[in-house]
């Protein structure tokens, strides 16, 4: 779900489960960004661009749902973006030199970010060249952000294969043969 302001966001969350929520001082000290519960079975993680709203029943089934904000990812971003990019976001894995480590939530939420981002950007390219320079772009700034990844097999395939397929849609540049 895509909201326009944290605002919305938070009132989205409100009225999925009907209840109020207080800050979990203790769980937002140790992971690092806030932590909001209803004293019971949710949960809500604040990573600025989401709202992440995990329900717990008590019998090993979560419900999940990501509530994005749209002021704090940029504006034009649809609903197929956010898929594609949450999708991007989901599956990479962090590669540092020596180990490999599953992307924590911050990590995902900046790949999130530069991949919808990369997508907008590729809805109004001009040029096959500019489509992967685009990917080049992502590719670079993710190397920047996060600087134990090799940011070549994080974002720049995936986001390439998706911009690719547009390209063959018609959703992003395709070249008009006469």
């Amino acid at each position: 779900m895509i909201v326009q302001t944290k605002k919305e966001a938070w009132e989205a969350a409100e009225k999925m489960y009907k209840t109020k929520y207080h800050k979990d001082v203790m769980s937002s000290y140790r992971e690092g960004y806030p932590i909001y519960t209803d004293g019971k079975d949710i949960m809500i993680e604040d990573f600025g661009v989401r709202l992440k709203v995990v329900k717990d029943d008590n019998i090993n089934k979560y419900e999940l749902t990501n509530i994005w904000i749209a002021e704090q990812i940029g504006e034009g971003i649809t609903e197929e973006m956010e898929q594609e990019a949450l999708k991007i976001s989901n599956t990479i894995v962090l590669k540092p030199s020596n180990r490999k480590f599953a992307s924590n939530e911050v990590h995902k939420n900046i790949i999130f970010q530069i991949a919808a981002q990369a997508l907008k950007k590729a809805r109004v390219a001009n040029s096959t060249e500019e489509l992967f320079d685009i990917c080049d772009e992502a590719e670079n700034l993710l190397a920047e952000v996060i600087k134990q990844c090799n940011s070549h097999l994080t974002i720049y395939e995936p986001l390439t294969r998706v911009i690719m397929e547009w390209r063959k849609q018609g959703k992003a540049y395709r070249e008009k043969y006469d």
